[in-house]
C-alpha cells in the first residue's frame, strides 16, 4: 500500500499546476538570455624552458704512481767457508772446497751452534758445538782428544759425510781454534774460526751414538776456515 499512495501524492502535485502556466517561474517571462560570454583569451605564454647546459668537465684523474719497492726478503745470515787437505781427494771425493752456507744457534742447553755444510749432493761437512757436552764458553784453541773423536761424548764435534758413510776425528790428531764466539747468545752474533785434523771413517750406534772406527776405512787429513753470523734455528 505504501507504494501506491506515493504515486496519487505525485499526481495531486502535478494537477494542481495546471491552472497555472507554469508552476515554475511566476511573472518571469522567461525572455532574458545571458549573453555574456567569457572572453578572456590569455594563456600561458612563458616559454622559459632550463638552458643551463653547464657539464661537469672536472677531468682530475689520479696520477699516484708510488709502487712497492721493498725488495727486503728474509733470508738467513751467511757463513763463508773455505776447506781443503787430502780427505777431499782420497776419501769424500768431490766435496767441494767450501762456500756460502748457514750457522745455527740457540741459548738453549747451555748453548748450541752449527755449521752445515752441503754442497747440494749426497757429501756434507758439519762443525757441531753444544754446550751441554761439556763445550768450551770461550774462545780459544782445543785438542780433538779422543771425548771430541766420538759422537756419543763430542762437545766439539766435527763430521764429514758422504751418502751413508760417516767420518769423525781420529783422536789426538789435530785442533779447533774458536776466534769470535758467542756459546750462551749466539743469535747474531759471529761466529769464526779454524780447524785442522785428521778424519776416519766409522760406524755410529743409531741409539746411542757411539762411534767406531772402521778398521781399514779411508783417513784423510782436512783443514778449514769459516766467519759469518749465526742465526736462530728454524721453527719446527
Amino acid at each position: 500500500m505504501k507504494k501506491n499512495l506515493g504515486i496519487l501524492g505525485v499526481l495531486f502535485v502535478l494537477l494542481a499546476c495546471l491552472p497555472f502556466a507554469a508552476c515554475s517561474g511566476g511573472d518571469d517571462s522567461g525572455s532574458d538570455s545571458d549573453s555574456d560570454s567569457d572572453s578572456d583569451s590569455d594563456s600561458d605564454s612563458d616559454s622559459d624552458s632550463d638552458s643551463d647546459s653547464d657539464t661537469d668537465t672536472d677531468t682530475d684523474a689520479d696520477t699516484d704512481t708510488d709502487a712497492d719497492t721493498d725488495t727486503d726478503t728474509d733470508t738467513d745470515a751467511e757463513v763463508t767457508l773455505n776447506l781443503s787437505g787430502a780427505f777431499m781427494t782420497d776419501c769424500v771425493t768431490g766435496l767441494a772446497s767450501g762456500g756460502t752456507t748457514v750457522a745455527y744457534g740457540s741459548p738453549e742447553n747451555s748453548g748450541t751452534i752449527k755449521v752445515l755444510w752441503d754442497d747440494g749432493t749426497s757429501k756434507a761437512f758439519n762443525i757441531e758445538i753444544y754446550g751441554q757436552f761439556g763445550a768450551p764458553t770461550a774462545p780459544g784453541t782445543y785438542d780433538i782428544d779422543a771425548t771430541e773423536a766420538n759422537y756419543a761424548t763430542c762437545g766439539l764435534c766435527i763430521l764429514g759425510y758422504d751418502d751413508t758413510t760417516v767420518y769423525m776425528p781420529v783422536a789426538d790428531s789435530g785442533t779447533i781454534t774458536l776466534t769470535d764466539y758467542n756459546l750462551t747468545a749466539p743469535v747474531d752474533t759471529t761466529f769464526s774460526g779454524s780447524l785442522e785434523v785428521d778424519l776416519q771413517e766409522v760406524t755410529m750406534d743409531s741409539t746411542t751414538f757411539e762411534t767406531t772406527p772402521v778398521v781399514d776405512g779411508c783417513t784423510g787429513a782436512i783443514a778449514g776456515d769459516w766467519t759469518g753470523t749465526v742465526v736462530d734455528f728454524p721453527a719446527k
